[in-house]
Order: structure tokens, then C-alpha cells, then sequence
């Protein structure tokens, strides 16, 4: 929503930072009303709004953080973790300055994501067995085989019945492909909330 009165022009955002504390929080309608209320009032005084935002965004930060999970890696599109978060290095880290960080890693060690790909874990479904939370998986390709069927010829020409000059020789393909075997992919730093 613009607020049509060029005094609010500062505060535009106002609503939506109402709505996101609405979907936040969840239940106070009331707040939201206020906030639209006071958005919308030609008459409505600037610093009456302000107050009102200065009070939210901090309010609104502090649920933003709670909602996401200490010790959750998510990936980070820039080279230098920000405050307050680690980057998943396989580094140890202080239990007792990470209380909650060391609830999901006990053993004080994060895991090195580095150059990693996360995969759900396998929890009886029979896809990806014997494999436990947190445990490291070699890269592997499927088993199959390729084969086609070539030949050598042989010192008489003609010495096989069908007169080409070759017998039949089953041969290997010749090796394709690179260092490893991956997807299609952008890289991102993978960071923990440290708390």
C-alpha cells in the first residue's frame, strides 16, 4: 500500500512490517490493525508512527532469529559468515559460550560442509542404509556396465567362417568424464546460528 500524504513517504514499508509480524507471530490482530490505523491517518503524527516502527523492527528481528533453529546449516551467498553465525569448517567450537549450538552437536565439532552436498537421511525407508544422523558418505556411481562388441583381425584373413577377417572381442569403452560425479549446482557457504 503508498500512503498518498508525502509526509508518510519515510514510512511506506510500515504495513509490511506489520503483515510480517502478523504471519510471525500469529495472533496479534490487534497490532496489525493499529499499525494499518496509523499508516492510513492523514492526521496521524509522524513520530507516533516511527515510535511505533522503532518498537516493531527490533521485536520483529528478535522472532525472525528465534524461528530458525540453532545448529540448522543454511547455505550463505557470500564468502564471510555474518555475526553471529559459524561456517560449517568442521572447527570445534566453545560448548559452554554455545549452549544451544552444542545441543545439536554435543561433541563441540561442526560439520565440514565445505564443497559438501546434504542428503536426507535414510531413517528405515531402505533407500540409503546403515547410514546414521551426521555421518559422511564417499562419493559412488551406480553399478552398471558398458560393452559393445569389437574384434582383432586375425593373421589369415579369412580364417573365420563368415570370412571378414576379424573374431568377435568384447572391448572397453574408452574413460569419459572428471574428477568426481555431481550435479548440476551453485556454491553457497553453508553457516549455523551461534547461540
Amino acid at each position: 500500500m503508498q500512503i498518498s500524504n508525502p509526509r508518510f513517504n519515510s514510512i511506506n514499508d510500515v504495513d509490511g512490517l506489520a503483515i510480517k509480524l502478523l504471519a510471525l507471530s500469529g495472533k496479534d490482530t490487534a497490532l496489525f490493525d493499529k499499525m494499518l490505523s496509523l499508516a492510513q491517518k492523514d492526521t496521524a503524527l509522524l513520530a507516533e508512527i516511527n515510535m511505533v516502527k522503532s518498537l516493531l523492527e527490533p521485536l520483529s528481528q528478535g522472532i525472525k532469529l528465534e524461528l530458525v533453529p540453532v545448529g540448522i546449516p543454511l547455505p550463505w551467498p557470500m564468502i564471510k559468515a555474518p555475526n553471529g553465525w559459524l561456517e560449517c569448517r568442521g572447527q570445534t567450537f566453545d560448548l559452554a559460550m554455545y549452549p544451544k549450538l552444542a545441543l545439536a552437536y554435543p561433541s563441540g565439532v561442526l560439520p565440514d560442509l565445505r564443497g559438501e552436498f546434504i542428503r536426507g537421511w535414510d531413517n528405515g525407508r531402505g533407500v540409503d542404509l546403515g547410514r546414521n544422523i551426521g555421518s559422511w558418505q564417499v562419493d559412488e556411481l551406480k553399478a552398471h556396465t558398458h560393452k559393445y562388441n569389437g574384434g582383432y583381425k586375425t593373421a589369415n584373413a579369412y580364417a573365420n567362417s563368415n570370412n571378414t577377417g576379424f573374431l568377435p572381442a568384447e572391448q572397453e569403452s574408452v574413460a569419459t568424464g572428471g574428477a568426481e560425479t555431481r550435479p548440476r549446482n551453485i556454491a553457497f557457504m553453508y553457516i549455523v546460528r551461534a547461540a
